[in-house]
């Protein structure tokens, strides 16, 4: 049962049901700790096996098509410098066979100075 009698989620079913729709659906999520700085990525989209990278301009930089990294950056900036409320972004990334697929990114800062969001 997700949520118990006084309507609190169970954090175990929670985490299960959120594992199982990243396996098995085009949904990713990632978390980028800005300080220290550290990034993590969970997403079955690409198909790309993802090396450690420290950030999400690092994840934008290697894997966002050419043509949108301006877009995707200035999006991103735009919420750190405060212009936009939420962090949201659409761009092209390659597959690992090479196709292009478009993807839509959204996040918002958490208290602890983390970036967290979901891409599909």
């Amino acid at each position: 049962m997700l949520f118990d009698k006084e309507g609190n989620i169970d954090k175990y079913e929670a985490r299960d049901i959120i594992e199982s729709v990243v396996q098995e659906g085009d949904i990713g999520l990632f978390s980028w700790h800005m300080n220290p700085t550290s990034f993590e990525l969970t997403e079955h989209i690409s198909g790309h096996e993802f090396p450690k990278m420290h950030s999400l301009p690092d994840f934008l930089d290697k894997y966002v098509f050419p043509k949108d990294q301006e877009i995707a950056f200035q999006d991103l900036n735009n919420y750190l410098d405060g212009t936009k409320k939420m962090y949201q972004s659409t761009f092209r990334i390659l597959d690992n066979n090479d196709n292009i697929k478009w993807v839509f990114c959204r996040g918002a800062l958490t208290h602890n100075n983390k970036l967290s969001g979901i891409i599909y």
